[in-house]
């Protein structure tokens, strides 16, 4: 990993006093495809309990 590869840190912000990030900037920060991204974030739904079983997807 090279220096520039650890400086870049996905933009967080709050979302109802909650910590939120978009699934492209997670691809982009792990060099992932973002289609693998997002199904990896639904396989993950998956296991969440009662009410949140579905990602919160918003658009900003």
């Amino acid at each position: 990993m090279t220096q520039a590869q650890v400086l870049s840190v996905p933009s967080v912000s709050l979302i109802e006093g909650r910590p939120a990030t978009t699934s492209l900037d997670i691809a982009e920060h792990f060099d992932k495809r973002h289609d693998d991204v997002i199904k990896s974030i639904r396989n993950l739904s998956l296991y969440l309990p009662g009410r949140i079983q579905r990602p919160q997807f918003c658009r900003g």
